[in-house]
């Protein structure tokens, strides 16, 4: 599922909306909200993702993103 990045319009959580850096609690349910239209992963996004595979590729997106400018 690595293009869900790229659909997410938002998420709840039990219910309720809440941001993307939202913290997780044990037994919490996730709903992500999806959109059919695709956008760009956000520079203020490195700030919070906690993998490193999610940090390099949002990282490569900006660089690839950036040469095209």
């Amino acid at each position: 599922h690595s293009d869900l990045g790229h659909y997410i319009k938002g998420a709840k959580v039990n219910g309720r909306m809440v941001s993307l850096d939202y913290k997780f609690k044990s037994g919490d349910v996730v709903e992500i909200l999806k959109t059919n239209k695709a956008s760009k992963p956000k520079q203020h996004w490195l700030e919070f993702v906690k993998t490193r595979h999610a940090k390099n590729s949002i990282e490569k997106f900006l660089r690839d993103d950036a040469d095209k400018k």
